[in-house]
């Protein structure tokens, strides 16, 4: 096993067992899907068949789009940071192509959204990102507790 980064020495990679990597696909479905899903029917309902349609694949094609473009930001990112490390100069000359390519999957695994916005524009670039995240998965647990309480409220007796 190999350490994960230079600031962890004592990590090392460890290959997820089967119910990690499903709870890892349960999380990650529930905070990007939650309760979208679940309201589909309803927004179906409101806007009709053709019209729901059109829209889903319009803002399927928006969030793909969006998706790529945060990978090639990243990739744009991690290019700029090799390309200015003169270890990894050093190393394009030596031909060491097995050790660019761990310092490369280093960079990718540790490289968050705030490290994009950071590279991109700055210390303000991060912050804004932070900012944004913070505020969109907000978002996502008032409406998930907005969903829950209408969906909840016929089950629930109101005694004071």
């Amino acid at each position: 096993m190999r350490p994960v980064s230079s600031r962890t020495s004592q990590a090392v990679l460890v290959r997820p067992s089967n119910w990690q990597q499903f709870t890892d696909f349960a999380n990650v479905l529930k905070a990007f899907i939650g309760t979208s899903y679940l309201s589909l029917p309803f927004a179906f309902y409101q806007s009709g068949i053709v019209l729901g349609a059109v829209g889903l694949v319009i803002i399927a094609t928006i969030t793909d789009h969006c998706c790529q473009l945060i990978i090639k930001c990243k990739n744009a990112a991690v290019d700029m940071i090799l390309h200015s490390s003169p270890k990894y100069q050093e190393l394009q000359t030596e031909a060491c192509y097995e050790e660019m390519a761990k310092i490369k999957e280093t960079i990718e695994k540790e490289m968050t959204l705030g490290d994009i916005g950071k590279i991109a524009v700055g210390p303000w670039g991060s912050r804004l990102v932070n900012t944004a995240l913070i505020i969109t998965q907000t978002g996502f647990c008032i409406a998930y507790f907005i969903f829950m309480g209408n969906t909840h409220s016929g089950n629930v007796s109101y005694h004071l």
